[in-house]
């Protein structure tokens, strides 16, 4: 008996064995990783689901606490003290802000799902520069202590018209506009700057600048993931639920921008 032939045969036959458990061992595991993938999946679509459900049950009772509280400012529902007054325009201005927050959730929840859409109208950017003064305008208010700015390099007396979701357009500044306002450093003055640039290749760059605490060149990468905030315990000091720059990011890359 040539010996060689046996442990050549030998061989052989551990390698087809092995080779054997291998594939049994790889679709075993092909078929639990495809399983998991669908529970994810699954998972993720029921989650979607229950944020466009309870954004759309939480909007109604929120809209009757900002009519009433704004009727109540405003002394349609009969006269109040001035004290009274300015307590009703702090929950208005509190209503407005959870308002902002949930209509956050529903749009994430519709990207989600594809059924994002934009709406193309004409805007004017001269109209655009002017609400977005007007909501950091509001914001300030909330935030003492801070200073705003405008700057653009056009000619203001030029009337310059683009076609753009006017909505969605808002959407993203307040996001943006509101984190610069909000991340602050205590007791120490907060510049925020909005700039609107105009190329030479007709495309509109929108910067927010601040002075507030920043973000580390390490976390740059999580800035966008939900939930998420830089310093976890931020929303100790920070209202917020780490959705706004994720949204942001969805509705700019659905333009065709980059944030």
């Amino acid at each position: 008996i040539n010996t060689m032939y046996l442990v050549s045969y030998g061989i052989i036959s551990f390698i087809l064995a092995q080779s054997f458990i291998l594939s049994k061992l790889f679709a075993h595991t092909h078929k639990k990783a495809a399983a998991f993938a669908e529970e994810l999946k699954e998972q993720e679509l029921a989650r979607t689901i229950i944020y466009h459900n309870t954004s759309h049950e939480l909007r109604t009772p929120i809209n009757g606490i900002i009519g009433f509280s704004h009727l109540l400012q405003q002394g349609q529902l009969g006269s109040i003290s001035a004290r009274a007054a300015e307590h009703a325009g702090k929950i208005k201005q509190l209503a407005d802000s959870l308002k902002a927050q949930v209509n956050t959730i529903l749009d994430l929840a519709l990207f989600k799902q594809g059924k994002m859409e934009l709406v193309s109208s004409r805007v004017d950017l001269l109209q655009l520069i002017h609400q977005s003064n007007l909501l950091a305008q509001g914001m300030q208010m909330r935030q003492k202590g801070s200073s705003f700015q405008v700057k653009y390099d056009f000619n203001p007396q030029d009337k310059i018209y683009f076609r753009s979701d006017k909505i969605k357009l808002t959407t993203i500044l307040r996001n943006l506009l509101g984190n610069a306002f909000k991340f602050c450093k205590p007791d120490q003055e907060n510049h925020i700057t909005l700039s609107f640039i105009l190329t030479n290749e007709r495309q509109l760059i929108i910067k927010v600048e601040d002075t507030g605490i920043g973000i580390p060149a390490k976390d740059l990468s999580r800035i966008f993931q939900e939930f998420k905030q830089v310093d976890e315990h931020a929303c100790r000091s920070y209202e917020g639920i780490g959705l706004g720059l994720t949204l942001a990011q969805q509705i700019v890359t659905l333009m065709g921008g980059i944030l």
